[in-house]
């Protein structure tokens, strides 16, 4: 399923099992709907309180000693392919769009605008030496 899909198609009480610890209210315990849902978040950005806002929950509940090994493993997989799929649209851009492959040669290339300290920033010299082939001496013309 597409992340979208993943998204649009659930309930927020279907991505937690309930934990009893005896007294009190049971935790919620993130499960695999539970991380399907926060990496196709994840994939698109959201912020922890986006997540715990779509889930239903607190930002405390993900970060709890229960949640947060699974919520910091599910939150760096969603972001990670999020960020490949955006630099991948940016590449994809780059073919016909000048300034995305300005920018990318920027970004990855190392290639820049200005040039270095110590370099000319005003006109540039060219020097063209120019060998003489035609075999004649001197000023010689047809």
């Amino acid at each position: 399923m597409a992340g979208s899909e993943i998204i649009d198609k659930y309930e927020p009480a279907a991505c937690f099992d309930l934990i009893s610890k005896g007294r009190g209210r049971p935790r919620k315990k993130i499960n695999a709907t539970g991380m399907k849902v926060i990496e196709a978040l994840s994939r698109v950005m959201c912020t922890e309180e986006e997540i715990a806002a779509c889930l239903d929950i607190t930002v405390e509940t993900l970060h709890n000693e229960v949640n947060e090994p699974i919520f910091l493993e599910c939150i760096k997989k969603g972001r990670d392919q999020g960020k490949m799929s955006l630099r991948r649209s940016q590449f994809e851009l780059a073919k016909v769009n000048a300034t995305m492959a300005i920018w990318l040669g920027k970004q990855y290339l190392g290639q820049k605008e200005h040039p270095e300290e110590g370099e000319s920033k005003g006109s540039v010299s060219v020097v063209l030496n120019f060998r003489d082939t035609s075999g004649k001496k001197g000023g010689e013309s047809e």
